[in-house]
This record gives C-alpha cells, sequence and structure tokens, in this order.
C-alpha cells in the first residue's frame, strides 16, 4: 500500500509498492518458446519446466529419435514463430500504454533500505532495446535463412553439440529421490552457478545457456566461443574460499564479469549486427566497477585465491580510454595498487601505466619511487615516463638523465620532444643556474633536432621563457624560428651568439653541460638582434601572433622589452592589443586597455601642441656629440582607430561623462574622421534613442567632412527610419505622403554615394531592413521600385523571408479593430488575420501558376530554372502581386500603376528601375 504522508510526501509523488502494481497489471499471458531470452542452445526442444524425457531420446544410439528432433528445426517456421512474439509483445506495449491500461510514466519502481531510503530502479537499456534488435535481426533472417539450423544448434555431429547431450543424459540418470548430501549441494551449484567442473554421480555440468541474441554473431565470434567460455570460466573467483559475508559480493563480481561485454557495430557482407552503444558501454564499465569496488577488500585479503585472469580482466576493461571511462586514471590507480597488494605481477605496459596513474592521481613521489625501484625493462618508454614525471616535479637533472637514456634507445623524431618540459622545469626553478641550464639545453635543442622543431615546438619554448620573465632569452627563440630556413641563420641565430659569448668549442650535441657554458652574465648577450630585424615591425610581427593566439600577458611582456630595448610599437599593433584587452573582460585587462589608450591620446595632443608652437624656419639636424635632457616618449600617438575602441567600450558600458571628455581630446587631436568613427557616433545616437544628432552626425560627416558611408553606415540609418514609420507609434508616426518621402530620399541616398564593390555582396540583414521599412510606411510603389534597383545595382534578390514581409504588409492593408483604428502590430493568432494571409497566399500561388503556364508556352519549364532566372522568378511574382495590391486600394481617378512607378522610381534616385510598366499580360 502506498506509503504514509507526511512532509516529504511531495516528493513521495509518483511512488507505488509493488503490492497494489501487481493489482494493476494486467495478466501475463503464455509465452511462446521461441523469444529472445528464451531461444538457446540447451532449450532448442522447447521442455517446459517440470517434464521428465525418457533417456532413450538423447542416447547416440536413437539415431532416429534425434533426426526426428532435428527435423524440427524448420528455418521458415522458425523466423515465423519470432515474428508472432515480436507482434505479441508488440501489442502487449501498446495496451500497457492505452488509458485502460497503467501508463509506463505514472508507474516508477523503488527499492527501500532498512533505514527506510527509497531509490528509483531505472530500467536496463538492453531491455528497452530488445524489442527494436530483435526486429532488425528478423529482417536479416528473412534476407538470408541458410544455415539458421546450424546457427541455433550447430552441426549434429559438432564437440559442443555431443557434448551437450552427454551432459543433458546424465543429469536425466540421476536419481533425485536418493540422492546424497554430497551430492545434493553438488548439484545445487552446477543448476545455480553452472560453475564447478565436478558432477554428481560422475555427471557433467550442462553449460551457460546463450541468448539468442549471439545467434547473429560473426562468424569469427562464432568460431571462438568455446573459447571464450574457457576463458571466462579462468577468470571465476571460487566464492567458497571468502567468509560468508563476502560470498555474495564476490558472487556479484562473477556474474558482473560473466556476461559478455558490448561491442561494436560490425558488418559481415549486406548484414548487420547489432552492436552496444557509447552507454552501454559506460553501463557495463560501470556495473564491473561497482562490483569490484564492493568486494576488493576481500579480493586483496584474499588474493591467493584470486586467478590471474581475473585481475587481467579486470585491468583491460579499465584500462579502454574513451568518454564512458573518464575516471579511467583513478581507477586504473585503484586497481593496480590492490593487484600489487594481492601479490600479482604486472606486464611492462601495466606497470608503467600504473606508475602513471599514480603519479596523475596525486601521489608524485611515491610514483617516482616506484618507477626508480620497479622491476620494469628500461626500455625507451620507461625512460619517458620516467622524465616526463621528473620535470614535472622539478627534478629536472634527473629528468635529464632519463630523457638522454630515452633518446639513446628511439628515434630522434619522436622523443626530442621530451626535452621542452624539462626546459620548461629548469624554468620554474628559477635560480641563475637552472635559467642558464634551461638555455643551455634548448641550444642543444636546436642544434641536435632543428630540422625536427616546428612552428608549435617554438611557441612552447617561448611561453616556457616568456612566463619565467626571461624576455631576452625569448626574443632569441623568436628570432630563431624566423631566421628558419633563411642563408644568414648560422651567423645570426642563438647558436652562434652562444659560441661567442662562453668560448665553447663543443659540438653541443651531447646532453651534458659544462660548468664553462655557465660563464655568461646578461640574457642579452645571447639574443642580439640584427640591425635589419630591430624595429617595430619585427616585433610586430611578434606581437600580432601573442595576440592572435590570447596570449594577453605574454604580448604585455613584449611590449615591456621594447620598451627596455628603446623600440617604439606601431599604433597598429597598440590598438589591437587595446581591443584584446577590453575584449578579455577583466578588470585589470580593462584598466590596462584604457591607460594605455589615453597615454597615446595624451602623446597626439602633445604632437599637436608641439607641432602649433614649431617655427616653419627650422629645421632638425643629427647631433652626434650634444647631450640632450629631454626623455623620448616611446609610447606612439593615438590614430582614429584608437578613439573608435574607446567610443565602442563608453557606449556599451554607458559612460556618458568618459564619452564627453573623448570628444574633447578628439577635436584636439586634429584627426578626420573616417567611416568606421562615424559608425561609431551613429551607434551612439542610436542607442540613445537620438534620431536627429544621428542625422546630423551623418550629415555633416558625409557632406562637409567627406566621409564616405558604407553598408554599417545605412544598416543604422534604416534602422532609426523603421522606428520612425512604425505603427506602434501611434499618433507620433508621420502621415502616408511624409512616410513615403523619408524612405524615398533616404534610398536616394543610399543609391548616390554607395558604390557597389566588387569584393563585397549587399548585406541580407540590410536588405531586409529595407524592404520591412517600406512595408511598415505601406508603401506598395516603393517597396516594388526598392526590389527591383536592389537586383539592378547591387545584384540582390528577394529570399524567403522577404516574401513574408510582403505578404504581412499586404495582409494588414484596410486592417481595423473594434475601435476603427489600425492595430500597431498584426496578430497572428486570431483567426480573421490567418484568413487574411491566407488569401494573399493564395492570390501569390495563383500568379506563380499563370507564370509557370505563361514559361510552359514559351517552351521553358519552371522546374528547370537556374542560377539568376530562378533567382528573378521570385522577385517577379513579389512585384506583381504588389501591382496588384496597388491597383485594388487605388483611389478612383488616380493615376496609373505605371505612372505611380515612374514617379517613386525616380524619386529614389533610379529612374531606370520602374518596376511596373503599361499593363499588359505579362504572367
Amino acid at each position: 500500500m502506498p506509503p504514509p504522508q507526511h512532509l516529504l510526501a511531495s516528493k513521495l509523488r509518483g511512488f507505488v509498492c509493488r503490492s497494489c502494481l501487481s493489482k494493476l497489471q494486467p495478466a501475463q499471458r503464455q509465452r511462446i518458446q521461441w523469444v529472445s531470452r528464451s531461444l538457446t542452445t540447451d532449450n532448442v526442444h522447447s521442455r517446459q519446466k517440470g517434464v521428465t524425457y525418457p533417456a532413450s531420446i538423447f542416447e547416440e544410439t536413437q539415431g532416429e529419435g534425434i533426426a526426428e528432433d532435428e527435423a524440427e528445426f524448420d528455418e521458415e517456421s522458425i523466423i515465423q514463430t519470432l515474428g508472432e512474439e515480436l507482434r505479441a509483445r508488440r501489442k502487449d506495449a501498446a495496451e500497457h500504454a492505452t488509458p485502460g491500461g497503467v501508463p509506463k510514466s505514472a508507474v516508477r519502481y523503488f527499492e527501500e533500505t532498512p533505514d527506510g531510503v527509497r531509490k528509483e530502479v531505472k530500467d536496463d537499456i538492453e531491455e528497452e532495446n530488445t524489442l527494436d534488435a530483435l526486429e532488425r535481426d528478423i529482417e536479416d533472417l528473412k534476407s538470408g535463412t541458410g544455415g539458421l539450423r546450424e546457427k541455433l544448434i550447430g552441426d549434429g555431429s559438432s564437440p559442443l553439440a555431443d557434448e551437450l547431450r552427454a551432459q543433458i543424459l546424465e543429469i536425466e540418470r540421476v536419481d533425485l529421490e536418493n540422492l546424497s548430501e554430497t551430492d545434493r549441494q553438488r548439484l545445487r551449484k552446477i543448476v545455480l552457478r553452472g560453475i564447478e567442473s565436478a558432477t554428481p554421480s560422475g555427471s557433467q555440468a550442462p553449460p551457460k545457456p546463450r541468448p539468442a541474441m549471439d545467434i547473429y554473431e560473426t562468424s569469427s565470434q562464432l568460431e571462438s566461443t568455446t573459447e571464450d567460455m574457457e576463458a571466462a570460466q579462468d577468470t571465476i573467483i571460487p566464492v567458497n574460499e571468502f567468509p560468508v559475508a563476502q560470498q555474495s559480493r564476490v558472487q556479484q563480481l562473477n556474474d558482473a564479469l560473466k556476461r559478455k561485454p558490448p561491442v561494436g557495430r560490425k558488418r559481415r557482407g549486406t548484414r548487420a549486427v547489432l552492436g552496444a552503444t557509447q552507454a552501454a558501454d559506460k553501463n557495463y564499465l560501470l556495473r564491473v566497477w561497482r562490483a569490484y569496488s564492493l568486494c576488493r577488500n576481500a579480493l586483496v585479503g584474499f588474493g591467493r585465491v584470486v586467478p590471474r585472469q581475473t585481475w587481467m580482466r579486470l585491468w583491460n576493461i579499465f584500462q579502454v580510454e574513451g568518454t564512458h571511462n573518464l575516471d579511467r586514471w583513478a581507477r586504473l590507480k585503484t586497481l593496480g595498487d590492490d593487484i600489487r597488494k594481492a601479490g600479482v605481477w604486472l606486464q611492462q605496459d601495466q606497470m608503467l601505466l600504473h606508475m602513471e596513474a599514480a603519479f596523475i592521481e596525486g601521489n608524485q613521489d611515491h610514483a617516482i619511487s616506484y618507477w626508480k625501484h620497479s622491476s620494469a625493462h628500461r626500455s625507451s618508454h620507461y625512460w619517458e615516463l620516467g622524465a616526463r614525471m621528473l620535470a614535472q616535479n622539478g627534478q629536472a637533472d634527473e629528468a635529464l638523465f632519463a630523457a638522454e637514456s630515452c633518446l639513446q634507445q628511439s628515434e630522434a623524431s619522436n622523443s626530442f620532444r621530451l626535452l621542452l618540459p624539462i626546459i620548461r622545469a629548469y624554468l620554474d626553478a628559477n635560480t641563475r643556474t637552472s635559467i642558464k641550464r634551461a638555455w643551455a639545453l634548448y641550444i642543444r635543442l636546436r642544434v641536435s633536432y632543428s630540422q625536427y622543431l616546428t612552428m608549435e615546438d617554438y611557441d612552447v619554448i617561448i611561453s616556457s621563457f616568456l612566463a619565467a620573465n626571461q624576455s631576452d632569452l625569448a626574443l632569441g627563440v623568436f628570432t630563431d624560428m624566423m631566421l628558419t630556413g633563411q642563408p644568414s641563420v648560422q651567423d645570426e641565430d642563438s647558436t652562434s651568439q652562444y659560441r661567442a659569448a662562453t668560448g665553447t668549442h663543443d659540438n653541443l650535441k651531447s646532453l651534458n653541460i659544462t660548468l664553462e657554458e655557465l660563464d655568461w652574465q646578461s640574457p642579452r648577450s645571447l639574443s642580439k638582434l640584427p640591425p635589419r630585424l630591430n624595429n617595430k615591425f619585427f616585433f610586430g610581427k611578434w606581437l600580432k601572433k601573442l595576440i592572435g593566439d590570447g596570449e594577453l600577458e605574454a604580448a604585455k611582456k613584449v611590449l615591456d622589452l621594447m620598451d627596455d630595448r628603446r623600440v617604439q610599437p606601431s599604433a597598429i599593433h597598440l590598438n589591437g592589443l587595446i581591443g584584446a584587452w577590453f575584449r578579455e573582460g577583466s578588470e585589470k585587462s580593462r584598466v590596462m586597455a584604457e591607460n594605455m589608450a589615453w597615454r597615446m591620446i595624451k602623446a597626439r595632443t602633445d604632437f599637436v601642441q608641439q607641432r602649433s608652437y614649431l617655427d616653419p624656419l627650422i629645421r632638425f639636424v643629427e647631433s652626434t656629440d650634444l647631450p640632450s635632457s629631454v626623455s623620448l616618449s616611446l609610447t606612439p600617438p593615438a590614430t582614429i582607430e584608437t578613439f573608435c575602441v574607446l567610443i565602442s567600450q563608453y557606449r556599451r558600458r554607458q559612460k556618458a561623462d568618459r564619452m564627453t571628455d573623448l570628444f574633447e581630446a578628439f577635436q584636439k587631436s586634429g584627426i578626420p574622421p573616417n567611416t568606421a568613427f562615424m559608425n561609431e557616433l551613429l551607434l551612439t545616437n542610436r542607442r540613445a534613442h537620438d534620431k536627429k544628432s544621428a542625422l546630423e552626425t551623418y550629415q555633416i560627416a558625409t557632406e562637409e567632412q567627406g566621409v564616405a558611408p558604407d553598408f554599417n553606415t545605412y544598416k543604422v540609418l534604416w534602422g532609426l527610419l523603421k522606428k520612425d514609420v512604425d505603427p506602434l507609434r501611434g499618433p507620433n508616426r508621420p502621415g502616408s505622403s511624409d512616410r513615403y518621402g523619408r524612405c524615398r530620399n533616404l534610398f536616394a541616398d543610399m543609391i548616390s554615394k554607395l558604390s557597389r564593390s566588387s569584393n563585397e555582396t549587399f548585406p541580407e540583414d540590410l536588405y531586409r531592413s529595407i524592404v520591412q521599412t517600406f512595408s511598415l510606411a505601406q508603401d506598395l510603389t516603393g517597396t516594388a521600385v526598392a526590389l527591383c534597383a536592389l537586383q539592378r545595382r547591387f545584384e540582390a534578390y528577394p529570399d524567403p523571408e522577404t516574401a513574408r514581409i510582403v505578404v504581412l504588409q499586404l495582409a494588414r492593408l484596410g486592417l481595423k479593430n473594434e475601435l476603427g483604428v489600425e492595430p500597431a502590430r498584426l496578430n497572428t493568432d486570431l483567426s480573421m488575420t490567418r484568413e487574411r494571409i491566407a488569401t494573399v497566399t493564395s492570390i501569390l500561388q495563383q500568379f506563380k501558376d499563370q507564370r509557370v503556364e505563361a514559361l510552359l508556352q514559351k517552351g521553358i519549364k519552371f522546374d528547370e530554372l537556374e542560377g539568376n532566372a530562378l533567382k528573378e522568378e521570385p522577385l517577379i511574382l513579389l512585384s506583381e502581386l504588389l501591382r496588384f495590391a496597388e491597383r485594388q486600394v487605388a483611389l478612383e481617378g488616380s493615376e496609373s500603376t505605371a505612372e505611380k512607378s515612374k514617379l517613386a522610381a525616380e524619386a529614389m534616385g533610379v529612374p531606370d528601375c520602374s518596376a511596373w510598366e503599361d499593363y499588359v499580360e505579362s504572367l
């Protein structure tokens, strides 16, 4: 019965105890024997439970009886029976979900612990997929049923079948009424577990039944079935050797290991063999891990009775990589520790993997000690693992020795990167000697393996030196990277400077670093730049790369290095760094970006002031003997891009006071505005909903200062105009003639000032904004002319979204609400609105049918149109639809549609784009 109601009753909603559930469930129908869970090799004769069979039918001497039984296995009848069972199960599932039955979502199963905690029991994924899998396999059998009998029971003379018959014969001969206690216990073990080799009265235990899904395995799997069964027997843990309290948990592990692990989807010819999904892989792994975790202490304590194959089977399960085994390292560490405690030896690769798992899971000192004193073979993999662990643990000298041993036993092209973490380990030590050793090791890396070094390797080394605040040495590495492949590399790279600074005559191919090589003082003596590279352009390449890679802290260190070397950076690269700092978003980066930008603005205003004070007759000459007390500022003056970046940031953060200071500084800078600056001002005005200021800014910039607008400019202007003619404005909305005039004037201005670029297509969002603005203004003629002009001037064609805008525009013509007022928005939820839209759509479809018929009369099939011809069809249909609507709403005695189109085209600056000519039967 349901649990009592209390304070947590809301959390128990949906609970039904098993007693009540048994009354709700319908009676179980009789199952046919040919089902996926009962179709096995030992019940193929459809024996019912409790029925006794004469022993003679299993004797080899009764050949007729065997042949008679095997004759029952007609392949078509088996497939038919399987299909009937599948349909019956489908019917049960359908009845189970009907209102008369018990819906699946209404019943949830719970298990309750002794302390009263209930836990929901989830359905097994294999149960959910059984019907679909069986249905697919039946279809496969229908396509090729040959040899089904052999797949089910094998050849009559196969060893497996003979052994099965012999085992069943011996069991049937057992006198169940006169069993001894010993035989009774042994028979019980055979029946329940099927794992003991001994049987009562000399009989053998029957093999464990195989599910019917195994029938559809590949031929290689069928051949290895016996071997898999033997291997499974080797991994079985003798449960009786453990204390009684632990036997159930050990048996759970045995059961989990007996289950065949899921395999991937395979193919044999045209047949697809059902494989397990990734979720099934994860469920299998978790099931085994859960069972192992419950009994691992018992397994370690009684390690002498656990077969070695069991440990190896567990290791092979948990060492698999993949998203289904995210805790792989933790499991391998735990399992490896238990294996060692149990006194079982690991193989070479398993031992190294256990060391790595122990190191990753945090016990680094123990892992290194394990590595040093292990009995593993001293192979290249052994030395490589040790070098990486020692380097990460800060033991750079020992790591270098291990790396040298590894390089002696392996290919240099595959193992030289082992030196990179050792260089980083020396730099992390942050002592004068360790830094010198790191540089000496880099020189050897470049001398011996320069042909294998890639740009990614150089990036790792540069980042390591910059992180250790060794910018001069990082510059030397960057110079080597830039000089790679050039003829002058041998005279200008860091290797030649290293030989000159240390005075060494060694070939530098050995990893042994001598004390004489560490006798240098300043890193700058090892990274002297050639005169042709000591400029802002060379450093600018470095800054650009670091900014592109997101290494902003490294870029700041390079900027400080340029200041130390008295190299003035380029304003272009600083603007890029300022923008990257702003995009990074942290408060520290924002402060650095603003400080850098305002220092550049100050440098610009100071330059303008000094320029105004200079006498034009004065000229500068170079002097080498006269000292100067004037300090040279290395901050480059601001450019127009600097102001654009700050305007964008202040607008987004709504810093009106800082925006005022910025405009004042811009006026003092004497920098002429450009298109990007004008667009930033227009965006600022739009954010403030100041249309008047936006128009003034646009007119001053374009007419007085000669700034050329671009697509982004007109995106802002059309967006402002769309809000102005929107019906949402209500009484403040301009009249129809005023709306028409504003839209047409802006379109004419855009046509006259916007030159079509051959490299840039007309933006789709601008195209839709123009059409939607004309639609909201209810200018049917202007809409048609705009569509025609955009196609001829910019090769822009309407798309389905454009058609939707036009249809909605026409659907709201003459629409009034209950008060006789035009609604601000078209409510598509109203039936009247849907009818209007359907009417317009049907008219458009009629025009399309007429157009298809007209083309067909000319010998052109509409479905075979391609390229621009196909793109022009929506334009023609929408133009005719707008013309039809214009004729419907035109007042009596007004101009013809052709005259209206001509007047609108002239007002819009495209007199050659009259959308409607004198009416003829164009369709």
